[in-house]
């Protein structure tokens, strides 16, 4: 999403401050919700309705959150709205976590790749070799008829078996190099599983289309507008991220069902679902069961790999039945 977590979080200048009707002053988004719970409906409603926005725009503007906005422009009830808010400073606040240990964690890669330069490049090749095979593999699939691109997908796992003994023989390469440095041994292992780790965890899908979902019959056209016979339908707006690229980017719009059970998603549909407190949009690749129930496993169309976490039935927010362009 790009947003800055100190910059939504931390004070704003004196001038950029938002005045509430009740002349309250607020520098910063706490303040912002510790007013809202305070307001009375009368108070919420004079900033917050149909036709004024003064708190999702102040967001947007000053605070430059455009994803926590954009969301509030669709919420005119206060608890809801303050609901929202509060999720999205926990969720910035983690976010601040993690970018200030990463800051540390940089800082501690650059001193490390110092003393040990040789290393790093030689870590360096073997990805480059890793990602040039991937590539290349891509290229040579996309120029396959259907039926043979079928045939070869069914074969990847073994494939992946040769990409890890390929990296762990250019690894035994390197070994007596980095065995003359200090901890080379230690280093030279723990890289060698994290690879291990990585490749035997991917895996490659097939690609379906979305099951049919509206008859023609509810498909009504008239000369100058549509009606889509849609019970419970909701509308849909796209972040941009570009993982669904070219199915659709964040100028699309989307029309949405909520599904009632598990049955009502297969493979190929595209679902809504919230994980780690966002909303993210993607296809339904693979389905399963486990201890904990069904599962299904998702991907964006334009991601080479799958997503890593599977998703629960309860997680699923909407299931998309049309894109409008």
């Amino acid at each position: 999403m790009g947003v800055n977590p100190d910059k939504v979080l931390s004070d704003v200048r004196p001038e950029w401050a938002f005045w509430f009707s009740d002349s309250f002053i607020a520098r910063n988004i706490y303040e912002i919700a510790k007013e809202i719970e305070k307001l009375d409906e009368e108070g919420f409603k004079y900033h917050v309705n149909k036709n004024k926005k003064d708190i999702s725009n102040w967001i947007r503007y000053v605070l430059e959150d455009k994803w926590l906005a954009d969301r509030l422009d669709h919420i005119t009830d206060k608890e809801k709205y303050l609901n929202t808010i509060n999720k999205r400073i926990r969720h910035l606040e983690k976010k601040q976590i993690v970018v200030n240990e990463l800051v540390y964690f940089s800082k501690q890669l650059q001193k490390k790749i110092g003393e040990n330069l040789h290393v790093f490049l030689s870590l360096v090749f073997i990805l480059l070799v890793l990602t040039l095979s991937i590539t290349v593999y891509f290229t040579y699939k996309s120029s396959q008829e259907i039926d043979v691109l079928s045939m070869e997908l069914k074969d990847l796992n073994n494939k992946n078996m040769l990409y890890q003994d390929y990296i762990l023989k250019l690894l035994y390469r390197n070994t007596q190099l980095l065995e003359q440095q200090p901890q080379g041994e230690s280093f030279v292992s723990n890289i060698t599983e994290q690879i291990i780790n990585v490749t035997s965890k991917i895996k490659f899908y097939e690609s379906f289309a979305p099951a049919d979902y509206l008859p023609q019959e509810k498909i009504h056209v008239y000369g100058n507008s549509i009606v889509l016979d849609v019970k419970d339908a909701q509308w849909s707006k796209f972040t941009s991220t570009g993982s669904m690229i070219p199915v659709f980017d964040e100028n699309a719009n989307a029309v949405q069902v909520l599904p009632k059970s598990p049955d009502d998603i297969s493979i190929g549909d595209i679902i809504a679902f919230m994980q780690d407190r966002e909303i993210i949009i993607h296809r339904v690749v693979d389905t399963g069961t486990d201890e904990q129930g069904v599962y299904y496993i998702t991907k964006g169309d334009n991601n080479i790999l799958a997503d890593t976490e599977k998703v629960r039935f309860e997680q699923i927010e909407g299931k998309v039945i049309a894109v409008i362009y």
